[in-house]
């Protein structure tokens, strides 16, 4: 089932589904071209996943409040971080040294993912479908579970969705994952460079 949207916010958005496994389902690159195209577009896209819990954003300002106010008035939780987020988690810090490289390694990584997924591979693969499959893929192992209280339905959604992840990520950091889901897990590949660049 398809529950975590992640965008890259822009009127040439980059859009990426993912499942409750944490697999990617389908990605593309859409052009609104205009605000109200997209406040237009956006609710169009909300309304075709009908079984969607998660909006992930890339991304600030008028373009992300659509999104965000579609989101909210659909009952799906959001969570709005910057480009440096998942790349700190996602990259190697010499991957990150100008935002051109970044995007590099982001196509490499979001590649990686499609072949991960078993998703259909791309003859060409835009920047902004690549870092919403990236964005997809941090976001979906942050999202509440089971383990988390329920939010008070006078906690506004983002609040909530704070505490959970910080739940979430004590919870990882003391239950580590099978070493078999581990070892294809393109996060654990990427954390195992990172450790390894720092050892050299």
């Amino acid at each position: 089932m398809a529950t975590l949207l992640a965008v890259d916010v822009g009127l040439r958005a980059g859009l990426a589904l993912f499942g409750e496994n944490g697999r990617l389902h389908w990605y593309r690159s859409h052009n609104f071209g205009s605000a109200a195209r997209l406040k237009r577009g956006a609710a169009s896209i909300l309304q075709g996943l009908p079984a969607l819990t998660w909006l992930a954003l890339e991304g600030g300002g008028p373009l992300a409040n659509v999104w965000l106010a579609e989101a909210e008035r659909r009952g799906v939780q959001t969570l709005q971080i910057g480009a440096e987020i998942w790349r700190e988690r996602l990259l190697l810090p010499r991957d990150q040294r100008s935002g051109e490289q970044a995007k590099q390694r982001a196509d490499d990584l979001a590649r990686r993912i499609i072949a991960w997924s078993g998703a259909p591979r791309p003859t060409s693969l835009r920047h902004d479908a690549a870092e919403a499959i990236a964005i997809g893929l941090w976001a979906s192992r942050l999202r509440p579970c089971r383990r988390c209280p329920p939010r008070s339905p006078r906690s506004p959604p983002r609040f909530a969705v704070k505490w959970c992840i910080r739940l979430c990520l004590i919870h990882a950091a003391m239950t580590p994952a099978p070493l078999h889901k581990a070892l294809e897990d393109p996060i654990t590949q990427h954390a195992a460079a990172r450790a390894e660049a720092y050892r050299q």
